[in-house]
């Protein structure tokens, strides 16, 4: 049997590395350039946005005496404490109404951003807005409101402590004026019982003298010197606390206003265009890493020991074979069409060696390219004289029955149900001169698909019209083996040729392997197809570019004679 050479491993692994790092280069700097200029198209018709900002300075309460008391020295709590009231709805709410309800309090909440650094008494609002004149007043709005919401705090703080401290001093002044009026009785008792003195100095010495050995009168005049105090420290206490609340009010040092900003913070040309480099570079390797990982195929050694089966030949990404049905070009001296001809050549004199009729042709899945590379197979028997007919018998959209409208022509099924060959040959001519005998699938095979179910009597049929003695050798462009079991069937009077892909994995040819064994069928060989089968032609361009002409030819009575011999 006929091999082909292939190149050393080790070069092959490095050409493979080297295509794909083109590829990653290429679809990267490609990739990365649309996305710059989508971007950078894109983003003078986004939405502007201005952002204003303006700054809270926070006073250290530890700095100024609050009720004779003194706090810490830390200021980063009182800006982490200004910066949550900021943010509570509270703020938004009366920012709002600043706004006179041009923007909700949900919508004031959505366009701030509330900072702080540590250690640092600064609290910053930025406003965000679709104009430099809202955010410049949504900034300072906010401002004031967190200044009305902290008044108004203090101010409750500060009556509350007023009712408080006035109810202390109203009953230590009732205290204070008991106590009072306890020692103007004691005295007025002392005073009632004095001897009479001709000195009036004796007699307040008398007096003195008794008071002061006066246990209650003592206790007395203790307690009302005690209250006396206490109403003076309270009264102290009122007059520092509404002095604390009208000078600190919120505790806000400074007010720093927002200014109108003159440029726009989004959308940023900068930003887009680096964010849309960077997605496109993204995207590009991603799908070079698709594109070069669906174009590789599976080590052929590693294949070989899957399928048990040699490597008959290789086809790289040749543009030739892409172009279903068009042809490969075997009058020149090509890589492609020569390669063709010799595994052509091999396949053919094997059958024939083991009197087998079929060579069917199959694939693990769809979109091998099997159907294409069948095609060209039977041409190049055509070209080196042997005398094939290309059979169809796949299950695909691009198959020559779909292709060249071939549809309401007897073929397959009619020679399975017993026909004469003669009638289900048809001739396609293509290229200078050059035809192609083609069995189509038939009248009834893409409807009631009859022909792709084979009973005995069928497959009798099938093994008696190419038994392998006749001059005819069908090239069968059989469906895959994981969908339908009829390239088995076909292959039970002929030998089996498997295609695989970049979509072909190892499971996939041990399970086509097992499958053969268990039918009994030979596998002579596989061929690694490496290109990606393209769209189908339409029909008027057929002829342009040298492929199947529409129209047909019947065979010469003569041949008719010989095939039905």
């Amino acid at each position: 049997m006929t091999t082909f050479e292939d190149p050393p491993a080790s070069a092959r692994s490095t050409a493979l590395t080297r295509t794909r790092l083109r590829w990653f280069i290429a679809c990267g700097l490609l990739f990365g350039l649309l996305g710059g200029g989508l971007a950078y198209g894109l983003t003078p018709l986004l939405p502007t946005t201005y952002t204003a900002q303006s700054q809270i300075v926070v006073r250290d309460p530890g700095d100024i005496d609050l009720f004779g008391g003194r706090g810490s020295s830390n200021i980063t709590p009182i800006s982490l404490a200004a910066a949550q009231i900021l943010r509570s709805p509270e703020v938004s709410i009366e920012a709002s109404d600043v706004l006179r309800g041009e923007l909700t309090s949900g919508e004031v909440g959505d366009r701030l951003t509330i900072t702080t650094e540590p250690n640092s008494p600064v609290v910053t609002v930025d406003a965000t807005a679709p104009t430099a004149e809202e955010a410049k007043d949504l900034a300072n709005a906010v401002t004031t409101a967190y200044l009305r919401v902290e008044e108004d705090s203090y101010a409750s703080g500060a009556d509350r402590a007023a009712q408080v401290l006035g109810e202390l001093l109203d009953s230590q002044r009732a205290r204070l004026d008991e106590v009072q009026a306890a020692l103007a009785a004691k005295v007025n008792a002392v005073r009632a019982v004095v001897p009479l003195f001709i000195n009036p100095v004796d007699s307040a010495n008398y007096l003195q003298a008794t008071l002061e050995t006066d246990v209650e009168y003592l206790r007395l005049s203790n307690e009302a010197t005690a209250l006396a105090e206490s109403v003076n420290g309270t009264e102290d206490t009122i007059r520092q606390s509404d002095v604390n609340y009208r000078l600190l009010q919120s505790g806000v040092d400074r007010i720093i206003r927002a200014e109108l900003p003159t440029t726009t913070t989004s959308p940023s040309l900068e930003k887009n265009v680096a964010g849309g480099v960077l997605a496109g570079v993204l995207l590009g390797v991603a799908f070079a890493w698709w594109a070069t990982e669906r174009r590789r195929a599976i080590d052929p050694a590693a294949a070989a020991g899957a399928l048990g089966a040699p490597l008959l030949g290789s086809f790289g990404p040749d543009r030739r074979l892409r172009r279903f049905p068009r042809l490969a070009d075997f009058a020149a001296d090509s890589a492609t069409g020569n390669e063709l001809k010799v595994l052509t050549s091999s396949l053919l004199l094997s059958a024939r060696r083991r009197e087998s009729g079929a060579v069917v042709i199959t694939s693990a899945h769809r979109g091998e390219g099997k159907s294409a590379l069948a095609c060209n197979i039977a041409a190049a028997g055509e070209y080196t004289g042997h005398a094939v007919a290309l059979v169809d018998a796949a299950t695909g959209a691009s198959t020559v029955t779909e292709v060249v409208g071939l549809s309401s022509s007897p073929g397959l099924s009619e020679v399975l149900d017993g026909g004469p060959l003669a009638n289900s040959i048809q001739v396609l001519s293509y290229g200078e001169g050059r035809t192609l005998s083609v069995m189509p699938v038939g009248r009834d095979g893409w409807r009631q698909e009859p022909g792709r179910r084979l009973n005995a009597d069928r497959r009798a049929a099938w093994l008696s019209a190419f038994d392998g003695h006749g001059a005819l050798t069908a090239i069968v462009d059989a469906p895959p083996v994981n969908d339908h079991p009829l390239a088995l069937q076909l292959a039970q009077g002929g030998i089996l040729v498997v295609v695989i892909s970049p979509l072909t994995n190892l499971t996939d040819l041990e399970m086509i392997r097992n499958r053969a064994e268990v039918a009994d069928v030979r596998i002579v060989g596989f061929i690694v197809n490496e290109f990606r089968p393209g769209r189908r032609l339409p029909l008027r361009r057929l002829t342009r570019h040298g492929a199947y002409h529409g129209e047909l030819t019947q065979l010469p009575e003569s041949e008719k004679q010989t095939l039905a011999g």
